[in-house]
């Protein structure tokens, strides 16, 4: 399935194909996205009828040993030959496609742009707290620090987030996420869908942010994952609406690209996520 690295325990996915497939987050997040993945293989197991489950077997035929029966064994020998992880679904999907099964290769690219969006909160939200960074991907890293440029590269002092007033925010509300979506999609003046979700993802990252400044380590490692998928849960779908991940990312860099250098002061608020939003919108990135 890879190589766990015995000093860290952290899963490293020996034979992965894709750039963000290579990213491994903490072993709190390596665990959460595998227990996912093994869900989404649960699903796929009840979702195959047996016929289908033959020619899944057929197109896996001398990859796999042939005394393994039971689909669910199938996949788990999948698994030991680094075929299938949580980090990299490529094969899994396209023997899904060869069986005409593309509901459920859909359902592992949902997965896939979940974990995607888990591991961006995570290293943004790392990053802003100062903690130790998990390694992740070149393409990943680079995403994450265009959407930290936003938040931290203003050169008006009133353009940069204030941490403890989105605490006080997030403490107050807790339905915020729902509560900045409308007035992104409603009240921001923003036009394009993409730089909507950008927002809205680094909205995310500064809610984690927030929530997890004044807690103790002990605590901070038990919520911020959990954190992180449960935001990531509620952008994958708005994501997977508009296209795909790497979409967002060539959005991201796009956007930085054409403003990059240029900075323009933020207007002042009396509401404060309207406040938060505003500075967001009013960043070159979203203009």
């Amino acid at each position: 399935m890879g190589i766990k690295d015995l000093a860290n325990n952290v899963f490293v996915p020996s034979t992965a194909t894709d750039d963000v497939a290579m990213s491994s987050p903490t072993n709190e997040g390596s665990d959460k996205l595998r227990r996912a993945f093994s869900a989404v293989l649960l699903q796929i197991s009840r979702d195959l009828d047996k016929d289908e489950q033959k020619e899944f077997r057929f197109y896996c035929d001398g990859l796999i040993p042939r005394e393994d029966k039971g689909f669910l064994k199938i996949l788990r020998s999948l698994e030991h030959a680094d075929l299938i992880s949580w980090a990299d679904v490529k094969f899994l999907k396209e023997a899904l496609r060869a069986i005409k099964r593309l509901d459920l290769a859909k359902l592992l690219t949902t997965f896939e742009v979940r974990r995607d969006l888990t591991i961006l909160l995570d290293f943004y939200s790392r990053k802003r707290l100062e903690l130790d960074l998990p390694y992740v991907s070149p393409s990943m890293k680079t995403t994450a620090r265009h959407l930290l440029t936003v938040v931290t590269e203003n050169e008006s002092e009133r353009c940069r987030f204030d941490i403890a007033r989105m605490r006080t925010l997030v403490e107050s509300k807790r339905n915020i996420q729902e509560i900045f979506e409308e007035e992104v999609d409603v009240r921001s003046g923003l036009k394009s869908s993409w730089s909507k979700l950008t927002m809205l993802v680094i909205i995310a990252g500064e809610i984690i942010v927030a929530a997890q400044a004044s807690r103790s380590d002990e605590i901070r490692r038990n919520e911020m994952l959990e954190q992180c998928f449960s935001l990531a849960d509620k952008l994958s779908s708005r994501m997977l609406d508009l296209g795909s991940w790497d979409d967002f990312c060539e959005h991201v860099e796009e956007r930085c690209s054409e403003v990059w250098g240029q900075q323009e002061e933020c207007n002042s608020s009396n509401s404060v996520v309207a406040d938060v939003v505003r500075q967001l919108r009013e960043s070159p990135f979203f203009l």
